[in-house]
């Protein structure tokens, strides 16, 4: 039982980190895990100038369709489903579950909303749930956030040679794989929230993995992380662009207290 605990705990951080860093890359500190999840063999097929595709990128908001999964050790721990606007502060919408052999009194089942400024939730957290209204979560649980992949793109390139492995199928589609280790320092001349998020957990480094389509939109991400002693692994698939959604906060009047 307490491993099952001990598991439950870095779950709900692993979560955390998924909300918080939803818009780029996530925190590193033990070695890459999962590597049978990731993408195809890199091949020549398909090849383009990832360069030239992250140049002519459209800035203007967007949305995708968000399918992410977190990984504590080997094991699927969570997964997160929904839509965000790209190019923009915070604004997603997603379902967040534990998977099914988490104990019942620290299982997570929610509906999330990220805004500029605060991030709400619905459904049940553990031993506590919303009893249908939305709950404001505590500071720092993803407010703030830029959902702005280009300047992790041009940071990715930045790091030289080394980070271009190449062109993989992913979706159906070629896309442009980036791969390196980023410091705080360079994370904090264009993310300060990500950059805190790191420092309070005593993150130096970050290692990630970019999947960049010809239209020089991200089309996977994959991060790698320490979690209270365990190595966690997220993966986060984009697909199905569209117009932005315009994401809002619940009404004051379905706000509640987070109680059991």
């Amino acid at each position: 039982m307490r491993m099952r605990i001990r598991r439950a705990g870095a779950v709900a951080a692993a979560a955390a980190v998924v909300v918080i860093t939803l818009g780029g890359c996530g925190s590193a500190k033990t070695e890459k895990v999962a590597e049978a999840v990731k993408g195809s063999p890199s091949s020549p097929a398909g090849g383009f100038d990832v360069e030239a595709a992250a140049k002519k990128a459209d800035p203007a908001p967007y949305s995708a369709q968000m399918n992410a999964e977190t990984y504590v050790g080997n094991r699927l721990a969570m997964t997160m489903t929904g839509r965000a606007d790209i190019n923009v502060p915070t604004s997603v919408r997603m379902r967040m579950r534990t998977a099914s052999d988490v104990p019942a009194d620290q299982a997570i089942d929610m509906e999330m909303i990220g805004t500029p400024d605060a991030t709400y939730g619905r459904g049940k957290l553990g031993k506590f749930s919303t009893d249908g209204g939305w709950a404001k979560m505590p500071a720092g649980s993803g407010q703030g956030a830029t959902q702005d992949f280009a300047k992790y793109t041009r940071m990715m390139l930045d790091l030289g040679p080394s980070a271009r492995k190449g062109v993989e199928q992913q979706g159906g589609e070629p896309a442009y794989r980036l791969s390196g280790t980023l410091t705080q320092d360079k994370v904090r001349k264009i993310d300060p929230t990500l950059y805190n998020n790191m420092r309070s957990r005593n993150m130096e480094k970050i290692d990630c993995d970019l999947w960049i389509n010809k239209a020089g939109r991200v089309v996977r991400l994959e991060q790698w992380m320490g979690i209270k002693g365990l190595s966690g692994h997220n993966i986060v698939v984009l697909k199905d662009f569209g117009v932005p959604v315009k994401i809002t906060a619940p009404p004051a009047s379905e706000i509640k207290p987070l109680g059991g």
